[in-house]
């Protein structure tokens, strides 16, 4: 099962990612950040100094994706970005976000510019990413990530959905 973990930006999908990936261990799933990806494979058109972060180009991650990953069957995908994707690609999407007080301390923490927590909280608030992923044709789960201590019961959630589908 390919299995996307998307949302804003620090609403905490990474670390629930990684804990779904720690929990499904049996099922030997593949954990895949795609900006370390991106990073690591220099898949990217240039470096944004304004945001602080790569801009990816699309077509080389497509290209790596499907030259990497098109044979596997249990992939946690984590990004931010479920666009570049077809909408047949994933099994299940899991969307997490979080209380928009929360949200912004979180970016306040990562010294993000008032430029770059304005665009991000205007994409939370305007619920961009929501709307990205009603056109995959998939199940969608929508999970609310405001503290670490939200991480288990949501990746239970994620894992009942998971056996229900298989």
């Amino acid at each position: 099962m390919k299995i996307l973990v998307t949302g804003s930006i620090a609403t905490g999908k990474s670390q629930l990612a990684q804990y779904l990936h720690k929990q499904l261990t049996q099922q030997q799933y593949q954990y895949l950040n795609i900006d370390d990806i991106i990073i690591n494979n220099q898949l990217f058109e240039e470096f944004d100094s304004k945001y602080n972060s790569y801009v990816p180009d699309e077509q080389l991650l497509l290209n790596f994706m499907k030259q990497n990953y098109s044979n596997s069957t249990n992939l946690i995908v984590d990004h931010y970005n479920c666009d570049i994707f077809g909408n047949t690609y994933f099994d299940l999407i899991v969307h997490v976000s979080c209380n928009t007080e929360i949200l912004y301390q979180r970016y306040i923490l990562r010294q993000y510019s008032e430029e770059k927590i304005k665009e991000n909280m205007e994409t939370e608030l305007l619920m961009v990413i929501y709307e990205e992923i009603e056109r995959f044709q998939c199940e969608k789960i929508y999970v609310q990530q405001n503290y670490v201590s939200d991480t288990e019961q949501n990746a239970e959630i994620i894992i009942r959905m998971i056996n229900k589908m298989q």
